[in-house]
């Protein structure tokens, strides 16, 4: 046991402690990021108003609001985007005379280096009273677990709301952005600083790839709520473009059921729709407006129709009820529950 308590001793040192005036520099820097219902995190790397933050932070809209940590409101524009790192640039449309500026370091850190993530952890919890003055503008320590061919790892915590935050050295100088995390203890990722440079040097030759989205997988469950339908399970791919534009593609499961007599059945569909965000931070739900067309097969009569359709769709997370009202000769109302997987694959 004393061997263990010396080894112990002389692994540990006590770590440095900062200068608080430099540290809340540092957070002078930081700002608050809400874009399409999500709470992300930034900091100002120059004095025009550019900022760093994550591709994911702001992949589904162009336009962001930026809080200021003086509270001032302000609205930026996507500029640049790397999806393979994570990284993204956002410019100020109007920007504050005055703001504090984090330098980026140009050279990657090394295994075991002293880091500090900031940021805003789980950002609207901060309206709680009991909560109230913590989480935004907050800042914790680490160290450098591993640099990797695309990401850096460190064990400084993080959590929703720091996505897209700064990640600084002793110096205050950005070494990576906030990027995502592991279940387990303090496994975190950064997309490197180093790759943000191609971005501001070059920010045309990014920009064209500022509209991305993803394509979900899902299952559905039909019921015809008038008519004579039959309810069926359905498979469904959708191309979500930049979480606003919805272009699915449904398809029945059992293809014995268009063989029974009697009741049709709402085969395969094609649906467009519009999304929009209800909502910020965790609470945040859609709500989809859209036409489609849905085939229907009556197997009685070998009849085949298409029929055009209107629907709306209210989802929260990964299931959403489906309303769709099918104008055909005798106008049917169908509701569906979907349940989704979303970002399968990602499509930049």
């Amino acid at each position: 046991m004393m061997f263990l308590i010396a080894g112990l001793s002389l692994g540990w040192s006590e770590p440095t402690s900062l200068n608080t005036d430099e540290v809340q520099d540092w957070l002078d820097a930081v700002v608050l990021l809400a874009n399409n219902g999500a709470w992300c995190s930034g900091a100002f790397i120059n004095d025009t108003g550019l900022i760093a933050t994550a591709y994911h932070c702001v992949a589904s809209g162009r336009d962001t609001i930026v809080e200021t940590r003086d509270g001032q409101e302000l609205r930026a524009e996507t500029v640049a985007v790397d999806p393979k790192h994570d990284l993204a640039l956002i410019q100020l449309v109007e920007w504050p005379s005055t703001s504090s500026v984090l330098p980026l370091r140009q050279d990657k850190p090394s295994q075991g280096e002293s880091v500090y993530a900031l940021g805003h952890p789980l950002a609207p919890y901060a309206n709680k009273p009991l909560l109230h003055g913590t989480l935004q503008w907050s800042i914790t320590s680490g160290i450098v677990s591993a640099v990797g061919q695309r990401l850096i790892q460190v064990d400084a915590p993080l959590n929703p709301g720091n996505s897209g935050g700064p990640i600084v050295d002793a110096d205050g100088q950005v070494i990576g952005i906030a990027s995502r995390k592991l279940r387990g203890d303090n496994l975190s990722f950064l997309g490197p600083a180093v790759e943000l440079t191609p971005l501001i040097v070059n920010p045309d030759e990014h920009l064209q790839q500022w509209w991305g989205g993803q394509l979900a997988l899902g299952l559905g469950y039909s019921m015809p709520l008038s008519g004579n339908g039959r309810s069926i399970v359905t498979g469904q791919l959708e191309l979500i473009a930049r979480d606003r534009w919805l272009l699915s593609m449904q398809t029945v499961l059992d293809p014995s059921v268009q063989s029974e007599s009697g009741q049709w059945v709402p085969a395969n569909a094609m649906r467009l729709a519009k999304r929009f965000r209800v909502g910020t931070g965790e609470m945040t739900s859609f709500i989809d407006g859209g036409v489609g067309l849905v085939h229907q097969w009556t197997p009685s009569t070998a009849q085949n129709a298409v029929v055009p359709s209107l629907y709306t769709r209210i989802g929260l997370g990964g299931t959403a009820f489906r309303f769709e009202y099918l104008l055909d000769e005798n106008p049917t109302m169908m509701m569906s529950v979907d349940l989704q997987i979303p970002g399968v694959i990602q499509v930049f």
